[in-house]
């Protein structure tokens, strides 16, 4: 048994498992491979037509069709598409491989072809077909190559709309974390974009109305006209910065233009709103604050010079008078260095510059301390100044200084409020809860009007039916409110009642150690 040959085959040809097997040829019987009820001429014909050259060159062509549209699909997201289009070129290979010229139908040198009448070998068939066969594996190949790139740009179009799609959302994550409210316009009116700070001023669900226009749910017509008009204004004339009051806040809005497109005429606006409530309020209490110290610090000034022109045009013409004159002007410097001083204690603190040295104390050694410097201003106004401490093991961590600097300044109002033969006391008692110490000073001096009491610790604040009684900056309280809640996190605050007295408590957390 003879049979023939085998060519070698092409990795199209691997793959197609049901290729036209060749015929086997006995010695003396040779086998047709033709389908039962068909001749070897009519097999022979079908297989000639198939491989005609026009056949072939439409298989090639619309295997380059398939390679143009997979590069199209993969470039416009179709990712269905290449799967149906491998396919496709599959079975044009299939078809291809199946009417395969290059493997003839009997086994060369068979001595039986010359004999039978129904076989015919014409190898100028085989030869006419090859080069078109070449140029169609040619054409496979190039069209696996373009498949690879198509392939390979398509992964890294994903790639980078995966990276951009990830610092999209970290920059929406970015502007939602802001706590000033941020709107965002498109060049047609319509909200693009509000962040939650936004959502919750206005009082709009941020999914509900994107893309609406503002007027549907910002009911702020001032707001509405300033982001009309700077929308519609020139882009170097659309920035600017305005303050407006929302719902009794404050707000500095700044306008910004964008455009979407560098060519566009139209533009868009980005508004943020920052809250400046605080701002106007610090503004406002710090020109109060100049303008109350200034008025402080021209009594005393003028005190002095008065008194010093006085002496120099030579008006006190005796000693007493002259003695007088320096006792007056003394005291008027001595108000004015504690006046400074004070005002300098209070930027310090506020600013946080003052210098602070914390250590565990004892509080009733600086209770002591204190009380025993005032006692002989008490003993000149016959004051029965009182102490109650704690026991020295209640400890605080404080800085001693300041701490003694507050209770001086409490002291000292009491005496100079209460009136000669009076009493000033000082009582320290543990909290329920024992982890604080109150440090009371009470006095049996005019005492304070209720409507006073809420500013009694404000900058240059002095009560005015009292203002008889004693000098003072009006600065005092306000240090010791600083010292002890800024400073020391600690509670200050005052009972009163007129004709009967005052009582100031400072509360302090107890050391722990």
């Amino acid at each position: 048994m003879t049979t023939r040959p085998s060519k070698p085959w092409s990795m199209e040809e691997d793959a197609v498992s049901t290729m036209t097997e060749a015929p086997v040829v006995m010695d003396d019987a040779p086998v047709s491979t033709a389908p039962c009820g068909d001749s070897p001429l009519a097999a022979s014909a079908q297989s000639k037509s198939l491989l005609s050259p026009a056949n072939l060159t439409l298989a090639a062509a619309a295997l380059a069709v398939a390679a143009a549209a997979a590069q199209a699909a993969f470039q416009f997201q179709f990712a269905w598409l290449p799967v149906l289009i491998v396919a496709g070129v599959n079975i044009a290979a299939f078809i291809i491989l199946r009417t395969n010229p290059s493997r003839p139908s009997t086994t060369p040198g068979d001595h039986n072809t010359q004999n039978d009448p129904h076989r015919s070998a014409n190898p100028d068939d085989s030869d006419s077909i090859q080069p078109i066969w070449n140029a169609a594996e040619q054409q496979t190949r190039d069209i696996q190559v373009r498949l690879d790139s198509v392939v390979s740009d398509h992964e890294q179009m994903s790639l980078e709309l995966s990276l951009a799609t990830a610092q999209k959302r970290q920059l929406s994550n970015v502007l939602d974390a802001l706590i000033h409210p941020l709107l965002v316009v498109d060049a047609f009116g319509q909200l693009f974009y509000a962040n939650p700070a936004a959502a919750t001023l206005f009082q709009f669900d941020r999914a509900a109305v994107s893309r609406k226009p503002l007027a549907d749910f910002i009911t702020d017509k001032k707001l509405l006209t300033l982001l009309q008009q700077a929308r519609e204004a020139d882009a170097r004339a659309g920035r600017r910065r305005v303050e407006l009051d929302i719902n009794d806040h404050g707000y500095a809005l700044n306008i910004t233009p964008y455009s979407a497109e560098a060519e566009s005429s139209r533009h868009g606006i980005v508004a943020d709103l920052r809250d400046i409530t605080r701002d106007r309020e610090a503004a406002r209490n710090k020109s109060e604050f100049v303008a109350h110290a200034a008025h402080e610090l021209r009594t005393p000034l003028s005190a002095i010079r008065g008194y010093v022109e006085m002496l120099v045009d030579g008006e006190a013409a005796d000693e007493k008078t002259r003695a007088e004159y320096y006792e007056i002007i003394q005291a008027s410097a001595d108000r004015l260095g504690r006046m400074i001083n004070n005002i300098l204690d209070i930027s310090r603190i506020e600013a946080g510059t003052v210098r602070v040295n914390k250590e565990p104390v004892a509080v009733s050694m600086i209770v002591k301390e204190a009380a025993d410097t005032m006692r002989l201003q008490a003993e000149k106004k016959k004051i029965n100044l009182t102490e109650e401490l704690a026991p020295v093991v209640d400890r605080i961590l404080a800085d001693k200084d300041l701490i003694q600097q507050a209770i001086l300044n409490l002291l000292s109002n009491a005496i100079k409020y209460t009136p000669d033969g009076g009493s000033v006391h000082v009582r320290m008692v543990a909290c329920d809860d024992g982890r604080r110490m109150k440090i009371e000073v009470s006095d049996s001096g005019a005492g304070i009007p209720r409507e006073d009491l809420p500013k009694m610790f404000e900058k240059f604040f002095r009560v005015e039916a009292n203002k008889s009684l004693a000098a003072g900056t009006g600065l005092g309280l306000n240090l010791v409110k600083q010292i002890v809640e800024a400073v020391h996190g600690g509670e200050i605050s005052v009972t009163s009642e007129v004709g009967k007295g005052s009582s100031f408590a400072i509360t302090l957390p107890l050391y722990e150690p």
